[in-house]
């Protein structure tokens, strides 16, 4: 074929097994005798080497042709190149994952300076020398704050449980179904 440099006729005589990457070939032949054994579909990602020397990834799909008696006339087989679709993939998991460590830092150091603030409007809004509608104003801060840090907290959620680092743990106060949580 144009991918191997060889003929049909020419891999037939040679096998298969020479095209396929070293670390693939004791998985490929497992999943072949099973395949082969139970009749069940073949199907299997591995490196196939070019004419060129590369290897590419392959997806290599391969069912069975049963005559009336339900046996095994031949296998049909197709080989896919997968090697964008495969780099793609990295590509984004790369990203995504740098996107999560971006959110957890920036979460983190916008969470920070919040706490200070958040304590300082408290402590003022009790402050009894303070007139009713300064400790309104700061009643209105305090509450925004607290908004505020629980969307960063969100934030930091999120990051996570996409690193699967979250955990919940149920605990009883004022407010109904709430969930403390710690990452």
């Amino acid at each position: 074929t144009k991918f191997t440099g060889m003929t049909v006729e020419q891999i037939r005589a040679c096998g298969w097994l020479q095209f396929i990457h070293p670390d693939d070939v004791e998985e490929n032949i497992h999943r072949w005798q099973h395949s082969i054994r139970t009749r069940e579909p073949f199907s299997m990602e591995h490196r196939f080497l070019r004419i060129d020397g590369a290897y590419r990834w392959h997806i290599t799909r391969a069912v069975p042709m049963l005559d009336a008696e339900e046996q095994v006339l031949m296998w049909i087989a197709s080989n896919t190149d997968i090697e964008d679709l495969r780099q793609a993939k990295d590509r984004a998991e790369f990203a995504s994952h740098a996107k999560d460590e971006f959110l957890a830092a920036l979460s983190h150091e916008l969470r920070t300076p919040l706490t200070p603030v958040l304590m300082s409007a408290a402590a003022l809004r009790e402050d009894a020398r303070l007139p009713q509608d300064v400790r309104d104003q700061l009643s209105l801060m305090e509450r925004n704050i607290a908004l505020e840090a629980r969307l960063i907290d969100d934030l930091l959620d999120l990051s996570r449980i996409a690193h699967g680092t979250l955990s919940l743990r149920r605990h009883t106060d004022n407010r109904p179904n709430r969930h403390e949580l710690s990452g």
